[in-house]
């Protein structure tokens, strides 16, 4: 799975870093969509930087995304747990590092607080919204770029 990649390479870069004798600090996306001035002031913090003049970035940097408050309140509402079923809980669970995924903060979901299957109103509209996924180069394209 990307995210558990993510993670060994994030750990690896950390113990290269640390054996460089350079400061490291984690920075969760969840915590910098939620609040990014606080979580870019404690990141700082922890690498010995003065955050002083540091302000809160008040737009999402994709075109076309939600703002960053609609971002924080759907990130802090976990909306993205009414897409899952007990069956993707289930695959995740049983492709993510857990213990590695741990060390970051993050903890294995139950597949029994998930439902069986979406409403099927909602199945629609996931299914609608992933047929509209273009291509990474079709979603950079220069022609959406500023």
């Amino acid at each position: 799975l990307l995210w558990s990649l993510k993670l060994r390479a994030a750990t690896a870069y950390r113990q290269a870093a640390e054996a460089a004798g350079l400061p490291v600090a984690d920075l969760r996306f969840e915590d910098l969509v939620a609040d990014n001035r606080r979580a870019m002031t404690a990141t700082l913090h922890a690498l010995g930087i003065d955050p002083t003049g540091l302000a809160r970035l008040e737009r999402n940097t994709k075109r076309g995304e939600p703002g960053a408050a609609d971002l924080a309140e759907i990130y802090a509402r976990e909306a993205w747990r009414s897409d899952l079923t007990a069956g993707v809980v289930a695959g995740i669970n049983a492709r993510v590092d857990w213990p590695l995924a741990a060390q970051f903060g993050y903890a294995r979901l139950s597949p029994g607080d998930f439902p069986d299957a979406l409403p099927a109103p909602r199945a629609r509209r996931l299914a609608e919204e992933m047929a509209r996924l273009s291509t990474p180069t079709e979603r950079g394209a220069a022609s959406d770029v500023a």
